[in-house]
């Protein structure tokens, strides 16, 4: 968490991304982004489960996001 609030802090120096980070030790994880600019929320703690990263945010449900979730046969 304390590297995600420095990265936070030199996050508008930076064009949009999303970061994981996660700590192995304390087995928890973090989501960092700069998008949306006016949300201004970003770091987000991020629950156990499956999540997916695309060029959204974390957990949209993108096209190439749909296509790994739905299975082949129904596309």
């Amino acid at each position: 968490m304390e590297f995600a609030d420095e990265v936070v802090e030199e996050a508008d120096q930076y064009n949009g991304f999303n970061l994981i980070l996660a700590d192995l030790c304390s087995r928890t994880m973090v989501y960092v982004t700069n998008r949306p600019k006016e949300d201004r929320n970003f770091v987000t703690e991020v629950s156990s489960g499956i999540h997916v990263l695309s060029n959204a945010q974390l957990d949209s449900p993108w096209p190439k996001v749909r296509k790994l979730l739905v299975p082949p046969c129904l596309l």
